[in-house]
């Protein structure tokens, strides 16, 4: 029988997190009952008695740890998206220290990742959801939760390093806000508030639309 070997501390949050709900256990049942025909996530709603939604966010959480997999379905479901297990044995060979230190400096590390991935490859969005930050880290979601707080948490800090860019930006040429968000790679919202802030420290001026250095 294949075992899931687990040695990183994140993705041995991740499968306890899994094996610790009532719910997921159920869910991963089902799954072993159905075998290699696997079940959709309409299925296992029904059979939970629980919105599809739920569900969705449950079977999220699965294959996120690996111990579930995702495929299309053929024609009996229409090519739904079918889940089956993945592995039946799991093995966790964690640090113990390490697993119950996960602390302030990896959420630090975590969050400043998080900011650095969304920016080179998207948007970064002025309030990151646990969602997003879980399927760009790909971290367990008690994990996400604490990198969005601290993110939260640090948000002045943040928007004084972005200030700092968007100076050397206005240096060049001045820019709407809308302008100024796409040069930082971030959202609009928080290309405003980079705005305000450099135009309340007198650092910059708001003229016919745009922002100009002082």
């Amino acid at each position: 029988m294949e075992c899931l070997d687990v040695s990183d501390v994140i993705r041995a949050r991740s499968v306890i997190g899994v094996l610790a709900s009532s719910a997921k256990r159920r869910i991963l049942s089902m799954l072993l009952e159905a075998g290699e025909r696997g079940l959709t996530a309409k299925d296992i709603a029904v059979k939970l008695g629980v919105s599809l939604p739920t569900v969705l966010e449950h079977m999220d959480s699965l294959v996120e740890s690996g111990l579930v997999e995702v495929k299309r379905g053929g024609i009996s479901v229409r090519g739904s998206k079918v889940y089956r297990i993945k592995y039946e044995c799991v093995r966790v060979n964690v640090r113990l220290n390490d697993y119950v230190g996960v602390g302030d400096t990896l959420i630090e590390e975590l969050a400043s990742r998080y900011i650095a991935e969304k920016r080179r490859t998207s948007i970064l969005p002025s309030k990151p959801n646990v969602r997003d930050v879980v399927k760009t880290l790909g971290i367990d979601r008690e994990t996400a939760l604490m990198v969005v707080a601290k993110i939260a948490s640090n948000h002045e800090w943040l928007v004084d390093q972005l200030a700092l860019e968007a100076l050397e930006v206005l240096r060049t040429s001045p820019a709407s806000i809308r302008e100024l968000a796409a040069k930082l790679r971030v959202d609009y919202a928080l290309a405003a508030l980079v705005a305000s802030k450099l135009i309340e420290e007198g650092r910059a001026v708001a003229s016919n639309g745009r922002l100009v250095v002082r």
